[in-house]
């Protein structure tokens, strides 16, 4: 059973190092303590892309240059394996949080629905408790519309001060990975990606030097450009996938 249909499955590896650096695992955001508090993202360590501007696509475990976006007006769903957090209080932050950043990006009117999925129903990923031994300073990871596997994880340092109070913009940030975006600064420090519109330092899918961040119009606009792209059409060698959600 995958799982997306699973929401008690075992616990998986997020991206190690060690594996092919063209290949998009868990998106992390890393953080450093020698900084002032900074919205650090693991989902693409390892990537490059943009598109209005937002940055999109990536080279997938084919070696090919790919765009994976969802259907436009789909609806994806999420479920939260509560038997992988260490408490109830832990379970009730998430879900708050993750529900606030979900609520946030439909009320942008972006081309997809975000919700959670109902008792029994098929969730389009599931959000996990990780426990990244050897790796502190990770809030969150996330993965691309086409990631074979389809789980975010929020990690312990997500529920310390000052993380916890703004745990919906770590989740606003994952989200944008779910859609699809990569990094804002992908096309200069990550791989393989490509842009659409002009750069923006204030987008969600940037790092910041605090949590007070959030959805951009910009980022908005460059999704709607995004998911107005055909399957099959070609952006600067980049191969446009339509995925379903419900899938």
């Amino acid at each position: 059973m995958s799982p997306r249909d699973n929401a008690a499955a075992q616990l998986l590896s997020p991206f190690t190092s060690s594996e092919n650096d063209f290949q998009v695992d868990h998106v992390t955001d890393q953080l450093s303590y020698n900084a002032p508090p900074k919205y650090p993202c693991f989902t693409e360590i390892y990537l490059e892309t943009s598109i209005h501007d937002v940055q999109v696509g990536h080279v997938n475990a084919l070696s090919t240059p790919v765009i994976p976006i969802w259907k436009p007006g789909s609806t994806v769903t999420y479920t939260i394996d509560i038997g992988t957090f260490p408490s109830p209080a832990h379970v009730a932050t998430a879900t708050n949080a993750l529900a606030s950043a979900a609520q946030q990006w439909n009320d942008s009117l972006i081309p997809v629905n975000f919700r959670s999925a109902g008792l029994g129903e098929h969730a389009t990923f599931v959000l996990k408790y990780g426990k990244r031994a050897g790796n502190v300073g990770v809030l969150a990871s996330a993965f691309l519309p086409d990631h074979f596997d389809p789980t975010m994880y929020i990690y312990p340092l997500a529920f310390t001060t000052p993380y916890r109070r703004d745990m919906d913009k770590v989740f606003q940030h994952e989200l944008g990975h779910v859609l699809g975006l990569r990094h804002e600064f992908a096309a200069t420090s990550e791989t393989h990606s490509v842009q659409i519109g002009s750069s923006n330092s204030l987008s969600v899918m940037n790092y910041h030097n605090d949590l007070d961040f959030g959805i951009q119009p910009s980022d908005v606009e460059g999704l709607k450009a995004l998911y107005k792209l055909k399957s099959g059409q070609s952006i600067n060698g980049f191969m446009v996938d339509v995925l379903d959600p419900e899938q």
